[in-house]
């Protein structure tokens, strides 16, 4: 197999294995993005069951 052969069956290795990085990072920002949607409604949450407690608190002072 001459240089140039190689030097081309492995720039086409390269460029199938950044294909696939690419695709794999599409996917892990995805999956990010929608952790990031869960712990905002964690904190939501979290933000509403403080309220909660300090009125509860302060409706057993008054």
């Amino acid at each position: 197999m001459s240089q140039q052969d190689q030097n081309k069956e492995r720039e086409d290795k390269l460029y199938e294995y950044l294909g696939k990085a690419q695709a794999v990072n599409e996917e892990l920002t995805k999956t990010n993005s929608e952790f990031v949607n869960v712990l905002n409604t964690y904190k939501s949450d979290l933000d509403t069951i403080k309220n909660d407690v300090t009125e509860i608190k302060q409706n057993m002072k008054g």
